[in-house]
């Protein structure tokens, strides 16, 4: 399935997350991704949990996209 997959209706790709750690903590999801439903995009993020018996599962959250912020042209990096 290819990313394109995200923007077919009820469609969508989730990815493994290569970022997930933040100063050595956990702090981004295991997994990230887009949705399309009824013509909207959806971030989709997921996390590995352990039930107590020990099985296995994703929890999914579903948010609307934030806009990335405008650059402006002359600004330096940190």
């Amino acid at each position: 399935m290819s990313e394109e997959n995200a923007h077919r209706e009820n469609s969508g790709v989730l990815f493994p997350n290569s970022q997930r750690w933040i100063d050595g903590k956990q702090g981004r999801p295991d997994f990230g991704g887009e949705v399309t439903i009824s013509g909207k995009r959806w971030r989709l993020a997921g996390w590995k949990k352990d039930l107590p018996d020990g099985r296995e599962f994703i929890s999914l959250s579903f948010s609307l996209p934030q806009p990335k912020p405008a650059r402006i042209a002359n600004a330096k990096p940190n």
